[in-house]
């Protein structure tokens, strides 16, 4: 009889393990895996470097889903680069290394001055930075968009950084702001936020912009004599 009930019992747990032994098999969704490591500088400031990596790394991630790897585990692409000051400007030099096929694709352009780098960055990353088509496609089918956050004058106070003549944005409270150009000129800015849109205009300069990742980044269009363009902007530690 104990003989019989220790079947029965052994027989129950081994069904209750092949129940759940497809829920674990189930292969898990794959995301390319970056590795980035830090840019070599030369004559280049710390923060100057700091702000065109995480510009990288940002349009990066707007290429397609992927995972940035800090460690040595292996990836499935490693990014790497640098940025010296020379006579004739900026040399930026943006390595991508696919590791799987180990092909690397390299890029090196001249840059008068960082607000040039920061208007070329996109397509650099895009020339240099491609995600297999079917990979690609897989992960906007199950991706959601990601959601905006809250906005509000506290966590849009500081400076950001971005645009291409602009060398930084600086938002303060009461809904007032200023834009330093590289040039050495300045301009007065006014915002808004409404709806959880800020609203940005400067003589005939007019942003629409929300926030995201944790308050570092904020992505919307910029307005300018007559033309709409996407912008991104990333908080500054300056």
């Amino acid at each position: 009889m104990r003989g019989e009930l220790r079947c029965k019992m052994q027989k129950r747990f081994l069904s209750l393990i092949f129940l759940f032994i497809p829920i674990f098999s189930w292969p898990q969704e794959s995301k390319p895996i970056v590795r980035f490591i830090p840019f070599e500088a030369h004559g280049i400031s710390a923060e100057e470097i700091h702000f065109i990596e995480s510009l990288i790394q940002s349009y990066v991630s707007e290429t397609g889903e992927v995972r940035f790897q800090a460690d040595d585990t292996p990836a499935d692409y490693i990014i790497s680069g640098s940025i010296y000051l020379e006579l004739k400007g900026r040399v930026f030099t943006l390595e991508v290394r696919n590791t799987q096929t180990n092909e690397t694709i390299k890029s090196v352009t001249v840059h008068r001055t960082t607000g040039d780098l920061v208007l070329k960055a996109r397509s650099l990353v895009e020339n240099n930075f491609r995600i297999p088509v079917q990979t690609a496609k897989e992960s906007s089918s199950r991706t959601e968009p990601e959601m905006p956050e809250r906005l509000s004058e506290k966590n849009i106070t500081g400076t950001w950084r971005g645009e291409a003549e602009i060398e930084i944005i600086r938002l303060s409270p009461g809904g007032k702001g200023a834009a330093f150009f590289f040039s050495g000129s300045n301009i007065d800015l006014i915002y808004t936020i409404t709806n959880n849109i800020l609203t940005i205009n400067a003589e005939s300069i007019r942003w629409e912009m929300q926030l995201f990742s944790g308050g570092t980044r904020l992505k919307g269009t910029k307005t300018a004599e007559g033309t709409i363009s996407n912008s991104l902007w990333v908080r500054s530690n300056r």
